[in-house]
This record gives structure tokens, sequence and C-alpha cells, in this order.
């Protein structure tokens, strides 16, 4: 079968599977990159717990009795050490890797913390704006499932390589954590070479391997083209209303933003409407 054909047929298995549409769609892991498609995709409406943590040291079946046991002994200020961080990649557009955050790791659950804790300033500073914030991601994460009829958790890795077995493992974790909602799990592995292989493990659980990662391509994001197309096989409910609503707020930000004559001012005042759902 031609190459194109192939992908072009399993984006169409992917989209017969994910026939239904979410309530909820989240990101589960393994790092920010799962997160940053959702984002581009228009799939993802507030942050949540798992979105820019790294997770790839833990197995996914570990991912899911942390979710849980809801996070329990997470992000304990004894806890937290700084780790080295990777090279800062270089790309045309200047450098990828965040360069504001050191990295740091959580001893007790083997979390690394890339995005969070200020490289100017020292950790127990930053401690309790940080705790802060992750209390609200984890405590929006339980109330949005279960207020949820159907949600699907997504885990978009080219650094691990979840077994059937495991993701079956999770999946249950996961629905017998969640009686009241219907949860569905979407995993995406690299897969080296052009092919595109989809099915199903079970009713409502899919694993998807393709090269959604090759070498030479952005470090974050893999393949930006064919992951849009991915992701775009996943449906949102009241995606459409959202968007309308999103664009009503910020023009209503805009137009208030008008009458602040003062340029910081008015800088600081659309950078905190813009970050409020997304601290």
């Amino acid at each position: 079968m031609d190459q194109r054909l192939e992908m072009t047929c399993g984006i169409g298995e992917l989209k017969r599977l994910l026939r239904t549409k979410y309530d909820f769609v989240c990101s589960i892991g393994p790092d920010c990159g799962c997160a940053g498609h959702l984002i581009k995709s228009r799939l993802r409406r507030a942050s949540y717990p798992l979105d820019w943590l790294g997770t790839w040291p833990l197995s996914l079946t570990r991912v899911a009795e942390i979710v849980r046991d809801e996070f329990a002994g997470f992000l304990k200020l004894e806890n937290i050490r700084s780790i080295p961080p990777p090279k800062p990649v270089q790309t045309p557009d200047g450098v990828l890797d965040d360069t504001r955050h050191a990295w740091c790791g959580d001893d007790a659950l083997h979390i690394v913390i890339p995005h969070d804790f200020p490289i100017d300033r020292p950790i127990a500073e930053a401690y309790p704006e940080v705790r802060r914030k992750y209390d609200r991601r984890i405590a929006r994460f339980y109330r949005t499932i279960r207020s949820s009829k159907r949600v699907l958790m997504v885990y978009w890795t080219w650094r691990t390589h979840p077994t059937p077995d495991d993701i079956l493992a999770a999946a249950g974790i996961f629905r017998a954590k969640f009686p009241e909602s219907r949860v569905d799990l979407l995993v995406m592995r690299h897969r080296d070479g052009a092919g595109m292989d989809v099915r199903e493990l079970s009713d409502g659980v899919v694993l998807m391997d393709a090269p959604i990662h090759p070498a030479g391509l952005n470090p974050a994001f893999g393949d930006i083209p064919f992951n849009c197309r991915l992701f775009g096989a996943i449906r949102l409910r009241g995606k459409r209303r959202a968007l309308f609503r999103e664009w009503l707020q910020r023009t209503a930000v805009k137009a208030k933003a008008l009458f602040i004559f003062d340029h910081d001012k008015r800088r600081a005042y659309r950078q905190s409407k813009r970050k409020a759902k997304f601290t």
C-alpha cells in the first residue's frame, strides 16, 4: 500500500474508533508535547496537573496510580531538588527550551518539574506560589472529570513505549477511579518508519503507533503537521461554542484595554486575562 494512502487510512481508522464527542480531553503526559498538541488543536480549555510535568521516568500504570491516589505526596518541599537541565535546542525561530525555569525533580514520585520554578529564585522562595498553582490544577482536574460524561485521556509519547498490558491496566485504574464518567484512553506512541497502525485494545482504549516524532524535526512536538491531523481526529463537545466565547472574551479585554493609557499597565492587564484560566 502507498505510504500516503496507509497514513490516510490510519487516520480514518482513528476517527472511526474515536467516533464519539468528548466533554473533556486531557493530557496525561509523559511531557508537555501532549498538552502542546491539544492546545494547537483547540482541545485544551484550561491547565491541568499533568500538562507540563515530566512523567517519562514512570510507567503509564504508575501515572494512573498517581491519579487514583489524587497526587498524594506530590510536590512536598522536602522532596524537591534541582536536576541538570538538557542542553537548550536552537531552532530557526530561536531557543526552543524553557530557559526561564530551573529543572527540578520530585524525589518522592520521581516526576520531573521543568517549567515552574524560576531560575533566578531559590526553590523554597518560589515554592508557595508553585504549590498553590498545582493545588488549583489538581482540583480543577478532578472536578472537570467528575462533571463530564465522556472523558478522553491522551498519552502522546516519543520518550516511552508502554505495552498493551500497561495501557489496559492504566485504563482499568482510571475507570475504577471515575465510575461516574466514561473514561477512554488514547495512547499515541512514536514508531520509526512511515507506517501507521491503529488498534482498539478494548472498548474505548486505543493504541496508535506512527512516526509522530522523527529525528531532525521539532524536538518538542515532532512532525507538527502530521500530529495536527492526528489530534484533529478527536472531537470535543461544544468546541465551536467555546471558541466563540473565547473570541467574545478577547474582544472584551481588548475593548477595556483601550481605556488603560499606561502602556505597561495595559500590557499587564492583557497578560493577566490571557493567563487566568491557564494557571
